[in-house]
């Protein structure tokens, strides 16, 4: 597909000019504009892939200062055409950070060559900017994970004083008694204790979980038919499962529990509208150049589950935070929030990884990635 750009020029002939030039470069011409606050409103509508910007314009703004008021807003690349040299112009073009700056008179190859290399540098800073964006949320979630499993640990250990102690003092109660009741109640705050520390763990990837050889599509056949009778009449489930015959090294229960997760989170966030359950199994090989969707993970054979929701979506801000222990977006009192954070460390757990695409508006998608048995990490 060829790159988008706008022409932002004063003069009409030159304009026109350079609008055949890009044309027979390979280049489409999506938006053109002769001031400096039509590039702004042009700019906002086409979002273009890159903008030939002339810096004097007519107008209240020139082209420094529509190429600020662009860029304050997004991200575009910039290249600044002129026929002036002027140190101070120069300087104050500096400042917005342009991808190139070309003198009049110039030849097509110069051109071509300018928006070759600005388009480049462009993709590269975004990609560095999504890497960078990955490493910080993974330095976060292991910090959180750290910080959990120790919290966990203490815990678990006041709790098993608590739960002894309670389950010694009973059996010295007489049956039936108040006293014992008051103790039973106790017993049982402290098993859903135990569960959301148990939980804790999961997600701090520090629970000790048998693994055995199993076959993943069958697990997942199977956990789509206890959904089946528990599926309410206005969710319409599709399944696709392509892979069903080759192997994982894990632990049932917790691929089990994962899936139960995303389930009702699919579910919650239909609600009672009519919607569509979309879980999808197939194979998938990662190499080195697939690293925005195995990002950590050694090349290989891998599982590619999917769970795709028709639910409201979520906004960026949700998606940042939404495997952190505690953190929903149900109503208060309907969920305590631990659900996706437990799925995010039994895939960690078992040597893949999640992530998630959302928009508001167009549902949600969970994308997890889990080795097969012939492709375990070397520390297991």
């Amino acid at each position: 597909m060829s790159k988008r750009i706008m022409i932002v020029e004063d003069e009409f002939v030159i304009l026109q000019q350079l609008e055949v030039l890009l044309v027979e470069l390979g280049y489409e011409v999506c938006a053109k504009a002769l001031s400096g606050e039509k590039a702004v409103q042009e700019a906002e509508e086409k979002i273009p892939d890159l903008i030939l910007m002339d810096i004097n314009l007519i107008g209240e703004i020139d082209g420094v200062e529509a190429a600020r008021q662009i860029q304050t807003r997004y991200d575009i690349p910039i290249i600044y055409v002129t026929a002036f040299d002027n140190p101070e112009l120069l300087a104050r073009a500096k400042v917005t950070e342009p991808y190139g700056y070309i003198l009049k008179p110039f030849e097509p190859r110069e051109l071509n060559i300018a928006i070759d290399i600005s388009l480049y540098k462009h993709q590269v800073k975004k990609e560095k900017a999504e890497l960078q964006a990955r490493l910080h949320q993974a330095q976060k979630m292991e910090a959180i994970g750290t910080l959990a499993g120790g919290i966990a640990h203490v815990f678990n250990n006041i709790l098993w004083a608590i739960m002894g102690f309670t389950e010694l003092t009973l059996n010295k109660l007489i049956e039936g008694s108040q006293e014992r009741k008051y103790l039973e109640r106790v017993l049982q705050a402290s098993e859903k204790a135990k569960n959301i520390i148990s939980q804790f763990l999961a997600f701090s990837r520090q629970s000790e979980a048998d693994r055995q050889t199993v076959q993943l599509g069958l697990i997942i056949e199977e956990s789509i038919q206890s959904l089946r009778e528990s599926l309410p009449p206005n969710i319409q489930i599709k399944i696709n499962i392509r892979s069903a015959t080759d192997l994982i090294l894990a632990n049932p229960q917790r691929i089990e529990e994962m899936l139960r997760h995303l389930y009702s989170n699919a579910l919650h966030a239909i609600g009672e509208k009519d919607g569509v359950l979309e879980i999808t199994l197939e194979d998938i090989y990662l190499n080195d150049q697939q690293s925005t969707l195995g990002q950590g993970l050694t090349p290989g054979p891998y599982f590619k589950l999917t769970i795709a929701d028709t639910g409201p979506g979520m906004e960026q801000s949700v998606l940042d935070q939404i495997f952190e222990p505690f953190f929903s977006t149900k109503e208060v009192g309907t969920g305590m929030g631990l659900g996706l954070s437990v799925v995010y460390g039994i895939v960690n757990s078992h040597g893949g990884n999640i992530s998630i695409a959302s928009t508001p508006g167009n549902g949600a998608k969970f994308t997890i990635l889990l080795p097969k048995k012939n492709n375990l990490p070397q520390n297991w």
